[in-house]
């Protein structure tokens, strides 16, 4: 016993250095607004020493960004060497080896300062994570309109989590991954109660990482405007009609005009001033739209829900007869074949239909992995061509292939989107069934075994009668018809058989 406790303590002095792991310390900044600087130890030791990287980017390997040295013959002064494979504008010097990242998205990744002489060993490690706006600046929005947020870090561990809060709460708007380092945030119309400051939070678990904040301003009341609304027409979708002028008028008025050319106009609610709205009785949405709030003669908002895809139009908003604004509303449908149960192992057939096309954008079909979605299928959509809908195949549906999403992007904004989610099950054959086919089995047996034994008796028969012929011809009385062919005595046997 004694001997085992002696050779502890050689045993940790022969270790070497890199036996002993160096902890990684995390460090955030924001693109485009403040750099890190990232500090090595105090007592280094040795006399040179190398900045490693490896960018989050993953379009290189680990590099060496730069080495550093001791003076000679002034050893307090520190000489660095940078590296030709990288652009080292993205980095500074700073004193006794540390390093200014400037902020630049591509710049994070781990940092590794490493000893190089006299020995080789790791001295401090720094994992540096950048974060994005798009956009960069949130500038006043309309009320009424649908707004996209992008929030995107450089690395998102398995163990992580991304979300949006608004004024430190969950928000209740649509977000959903994306290519597993982007997150979105989708506001439909926008009104008061979604003003205010958001966050975008990296998290444990519960603990919160580091967070970025911006805040989303109403726009006050201006000139006339028009903008376009995406709605799919699933999981009790609605619309909201927002119309506000600066000055009072006498009447204010909504209008419908349902997609193509040929349609009319048609009336769904007008107000006076001071009066209640008056929801049109003949009017397409009967039964499905409500004023929001009361009339004063400067606004008029509406909200219809459930939408439907024969809700796709044009919406005007009239002031004293007078078009004050518009509203174009796309609406997006999904199919699935087959419809009703699906069963593992059967093809399936995704279909994403738009009302209509006014303007060029990326029809997507998402698939969810659980912790991002990755896109599947992708088609550009544009206002000359004749495409308004988008097909995908699953040859075999399995139980994982449970969570999709129909899309609309403009460029790398999306406008729509719209959850879907399969159910496919596993085939099992019914007892009742399974008894039929038992049935079935067991009287093919028995008359394949009634067919062979009949077979076998008649062949049996033959023997025997074929026995008895040759014994037969075989006897004295007919061996003195010396001259008899063999041709005689084969039709004979076939006569034998026939009689059998």
């Amino acid at each position: 016993m004694a001997h085992c406790w002696t050779g502890i303590p050689l045993i940790l002095i022969y270790l070497p250095a890199s036996a002993f792991t160096v902890q990684i310390k995390n460090v955030y900044f924001i693109d485009e607004v403040k750099g890190v600087n990232l500090t090595v130890p105090k007592e280094i030791g040795g006399t040179g020493w190398a900045w490693e990287w490896t960018p989050h980017h993953g379009r290189s390997e680990r590099v060496r960004i730069a080495q550093v040295k001791l003076g000679d013959p002034d050893y307090s002064v520190y000489s660095w060497n940078w590296t030709s494979e990288i652009n080292c504008d993205h980095f500074e010097a700073g004193a006794q080896g540390n390093i200014f990242i400037k902020p630049v998205f591509e710049n994070a990744g781990l940092f590794t300062f490493r000893q190089i002489k006299p020995n080789n060993k790791v001295l401090a490690k720094f994992e540096v994570y950048a974060f994005k706006f798009f956009p960069f600046f949130w500038d006043p929005v309309k009320v009424g309109t649908d707004v996209t947020r992008v929030c995107t870090i450089s690395r998102v561990k398995e163990s992580m989590k991304v979300q949006w809060k608004h004024k430190e709460e969950p928000s209740s708007a649509t977000q959903f991954n994306f290519n597993t380092t982007t997150t979105f945030l989708m506001i439909q119309n926008v009104q008061e109660l979604s003003a205010g400051q958001y966050s975008c939070s990296l998290q444990i678990n519960q603990t919160v990482l580091y967070s970025v904040h911006n805040t989303i301003r109403l726009e006050a009341p201006s000139q006339p405007a028009h903008y376009t609304l995406y709605r799919d027409t699933a999981n009790q979708s609605k619309v909201q009609l927002y119309c506000s002028t600066q000055t009072s008028h006498n009447t204010v008025a909504w209008s419908w005009k349902a997609q193509g050319s040929n349609s009319a106009t048609r009336r769904i609610a007008s107000a006076n001033r001071n009066q209640p709205a008056e929801i049109s009785p003949s009017t397409h949405f009967r039964g499905r739209v409500r004023p929001m709030e009361r009339v004063t003669g400067q606004s008029l908002a509406l909200h219809i829900a459930p939408v439907t895809f024969q809700d796709a139009g044009l919406f005007f908003c009239d002031a004293d007869s007078r078009e004050y604004m518009s509203v174009t509303l796309i609406t997006l449908q999904v199919s699935v074949e087959p419809s009703g149960g699906l069963s593992v192992g059967e093809e399936v057939r995704l279909t994403c239909t738009v009302s209509e096309v006014y303007e060029t954008f990326q029809l997507t079909w998402l698939k969810d992995y659980s912790r991002t979605m990755l896109i599947s299928k992708q088609e550009t959509l544009t206002p000359s061509g004749a495409v308004r809908s988008l097909t995908l195949v699953i040859p075999s549906i399995q139980t994982h292939h449970q969570k999709w999403a129909c899309a609309v992007f403009q460029g790398n904004i999306p406008r729509a989107f719209l959850p879907l989610r399969l159910e496919a099950k596993e085939r099992h054959i019914s007892v009742g069934f399974l008894g039929l086919i038992v049935c079935i089995g067991l009287f093919l047996l028995i008359s394949v075994a009634a067919l062979v034994f009949l077979m076998r008796r008649k062949c049996t028969r033959a023997q025997t009668c074929l026995g008895k012929e040759q014994t037969h011809i075989n006897t004295p009385e007919r061996n003195h018809r010396n001259k008899t062919s063999d041709l005689d005595i084969y039709d004979n046997v076939e006569n034998i058989y026939e009689n059998c």
